[in-house]
């Protein structure tokens, strides 16, 4: 399937694109615990009111999508691709990034610095 622009979208539905919605509804249900396994809630998953359409992102474990950027992002950066790169793949400004998605551990902050003075050859 092709948009009017010769794009393949990575996701599609037998409707066209799914919408942002959708894409939020279905990460706040992927994420969900009993999803996964037990209910930490002690929720019954075949009755639970968080599982309803339009309740999804009530339950108190559910994630929405804002976490994933961020962990992509991170990773991203991580692994040593440029800011600017970065900026451009996922459509947010340097200074947007660093504010808000680039959120490395300590541990990560620590090997990043490494890398550059490396690279520097200091």
């Amino acid at each position: 399937m092709e948009d009017d622009f010769g794009r393949k979208p990575l996701f599609t539905s037998k409707f066209g694109r799914p919408t942002s919605s959708t894409f939020r509804r279905t990460t706040y249900n992927l994420t969900h615990p009993c999803f996964r396994g037990g209910c930490p809630h002690d929720e019954d998953p075949d009755t639970c009111q968080y599982r309803e359409h339009g309740h999804e992102s009530k339950c108190p474990s559910a994630l929405s999508p804002h976490p994933i950027r961020t962990g992509r992002i991170t990773d991203l950066r991580n692994r040593g691709v440029r800011i600017q790169k970065v900026a451009g793949r996922v459509d947010a400004l340097p200074d947007t990034i660093r504010a808000y998605y680039d959120k490395p551990n300590l541990g990560e902050e620590l090997d990043r610095r490494r890398d550059e003075i490396a690279e520097a050859g200091l």
